[in-house]
């Protein structure tokens, strides 16, 4: 953690520092260090106020919020929510104004203020695309939620709202659910939400999306100890990624089902879907397609323990800003320095992180390995749907 403090006296953007406090504060609460992360998300929030403009401040006061909740400082979220808020009201934007109101009530949901979020969220408009689609996604994490605080009667409720907008937010709303309910001992609800999410994910149209809620469902049958439900419902996600739109989606469906599985241990069936995952990211229409979808892959296939496939994309990475990365090269190290952390090999894990130049990077890589310690099950993070 000491290095990862250090790291700091290179971050000279308002932004990344931002970005890397709310990183280093979760892993400093899961290490015992709760005065110590408290004073990293306070320092940090100081700092929004630094930010030029308004859009930027809010989107970031909805994420340190959230890293606030996993460093378990519900007051400290509640706060940012609150000036979050505020400054939402007054964006002409629309869609930008509902992304973020969304965000921020997710944040209310989970430290359970879940009246105040789905009254900002139920007003919602839906009438356009972007207005449902972050009028669902902004239930189903309120409804996911509300399962965890044990409000299964409320959960159901919000559910059978999300009527609009992508049926991929209605069937993995279901499958996330579910997961849950498995580890409550309620099995009959968990089967029949993993049934109707199902029936969802086979309706729909798009592969790339049929791949996501497939493989969503087979997680939670495979936490459920159902390997061999999971593994048809694994086949069929696979043979829906085959049938996405573009070369690049084909490429990144196939590594998050990778990712999945790999989350559920089963390591030993993801080379093959890396491989054709690869096969598909070098058909991408252009450079960048093709770049992004090899980082995916190549955190991907760290965490799936197939380093040597990791190893061979990331040379084909560029060290360069790329989106909300410092360097796209730095951010696919970072994960695979993770995935080192994650299959016990912490001395790899730990030569790869001095080898990161950008701070934001190194100091992210240092605290998920941290709390991949405390905790060995913490698991991927979703880079998108």
């Amino acid at each position: 953690m000491r290095s990862a403090e250090q790291s700091f006296l290179g971050l000279e953007d308002e932004a990344e520092w931002i970005v890397a406090a709310g990183e280093i504060s979760a892993a400093f609460a899961a290490n015992g260090q709760s005065i110590a992360a408290r004073d990293y998300v306070s320092r940090a929030q100081q700092k929004i106020d630094q930010l030029e403009s308004s859009d930027a401040k809010i989107s970031a006061s909805a994420a340190l919020a959230k890293d606030a909740v996993t460093a378990k400082l519900p007051d400290l979220a509640e706060r940012l929510v609150t000036e979050g808020e505020l400054a939402a009201a007054n964006i002409a934007d629309n869609a930008k104004k509902y992304d973020l109101s969304g965000k921020l009530a997710v944040v209310r949901a989970s430290i359970g203020q879940f009246d105040r979020a789905l009254k900002t969220v139920r007003a919602f408009p839906e009438t356009t695309s972007n207005h449902q689609a972050f009028k669902a996604r902004s239930l189903r994490e309120i409804a996911v939620e509300l399962a965890k605080a044990g409000k299964w009667t409320e959960a159901d409720l919000v559910i059978t709202e999300i009527s609009f907008g992508l049926t991929y937010y209605q069937s993995t709303v279901r499958s996330d659910i579910a997961h849950l309910a498995f580890s409550a001992g309620d099995f009959e609800r968990a089967v029949r939400l993993l049934q109707e999410a199902e029936e969802i994910a086979r309706a729909q149209e798009n592969g790339y999306f049929v791949a996501g809620a497939l493989r969503d469902i087979g997680v939670a049958y495979v936490n459920a100890d159902m390997r061999h439900k999971a593994m048809s419902l694994f086949t069929d996600a696979i043979a829906g990624a085959r049938r996405a739109n573009s070369y690049q989606e084909k490429a990144r469906a196939m590594s998050r089902i990778a990712t999945g599985m790999a989350d559920c241990g089963l390591y030993r069936d993801t080379q093959s879907i890396l491989q054709e995952a690869e096969q598909f990211a070098q058909k991408a229409k252009s450079d960048l397609f093709r770049q992004f979808s090899y980082y995916e892959i190549a955190g991907s296939a760290a965490f799936s323990g197939q380093f040597s496939i990791a190893d061979r994309l990331v040379t084909d990475l560029p060290e360069t800003q790329f989106g909300s990365t410092s360097s796209l090269r730095a951010a696919a190290l970072r994960d695979i320095a993770w995935g080192f952390a994650k299959h016990g090999r912490n001395m790899e894990a730990r030569k790869l992180v001095s080898s990161i130049k950008p701070a934001r990077e190194r100091i992210m890589s240092i605290s998920r390995i941290v709390r991949l310690m405390k905790n060995p099950k913490l698991e991927a993070f979703p880079r998108y749907l």
